[in-house]
């Protein structure tokens, strides 16, 4: 298994969110995480990459811990892609998207041409890669996120509320991306959504129950 976590717990001063959490996926999937109100969804994701200091357990993708990684390490291994924010207001688009990588030795026509085929597999204007943050609306700034969260080819990659503030068709389009780009990449992908047609698209399904993940029922 490429993903693999155990007895995975979190809990913050008078709110336990999990306990004995446990899930085991392989590389190339996609895997739904129901995301509700306060169902502690982003929590669990960033606990899975290693950036909350109160959870226990064991965490690892290909074999690697999650916890205590470096910030150049991580990089090199998991990338999320926030519901909103994440990207600096002061570098257009193309320099948001390339900022993982300064931590990966990478010619200039291979950054480009990984930026443009990202762009084409997300139904991204390349033309907005000179605007800026600013410039863009919501589901625009989503799909950047998106898009930068990829370039680096993480082993784990996970996106929190993939369909927020999208319409039928983006969201169809962005799952399609994600779809196409595992074709070439070992990717291991955990989306948390509130939609439970897109839950029904995915390799598996979760939602949260007593603090754990239990199987989706359609």
């Amino acid at each position: 298994m490429a993903l693999i976590v155990k007895n995975f717990r979190l809990e913050f001063p008078g709110n336990l969110l999990f306990e004995d959490l446990c899930l085991e996926l392989p590389k190339q999937v996609i895997c739904g995480i129901e995301a509700c109100v306060l169902g502690g969804t982003t929590s669990l994701l960033k606990g899975l990459a290693g950036l909350i200091e109160e959870v226990t357990g064991e965490v690892s993708i290909n074999g690697v811990s999650t916890f205590g990684l470096s910030e150049r390490d991580r990089s090199q291994h998991i990338a999320i892609s926030y519901e909103a924010g994440g990207l600096i207001s002061f570098f257009n688009v193309y320099q948001n998207i390339i900022l993982p990588l300064d931590y990966h030795n990478r010619l200039d026509q291979d950054i480009s041409a990984r930026v443009h085929a990202l762009c084409e597999m997300f139904a991204l204007d390349t033309q907005l890669l000179s605007s800026f943050p600013y410039d863009l609306n919501d589901v625009q700034i989503r799909i950047v996120n998106l898009i930068r969260a990829l370039i680096v080819r993480p082993s784990l990659c996970l996106i929190d509320e993939f369909d927020g503030g999208m319409h039928e068709e983006m969201i169809e389009l962005a799952f399609l991306g994600l779809k196409e780009f595992q074709k070439t990449h070992a990717t291991t992908i955990i989306i948390a959504t509130s939609q439970d047609v897109l839950l029904g698209e995915m390799d598996c399904a979760y939602k949260i129950e007593a603090h754990k993940l239990v199987e989706f029922e359609f």
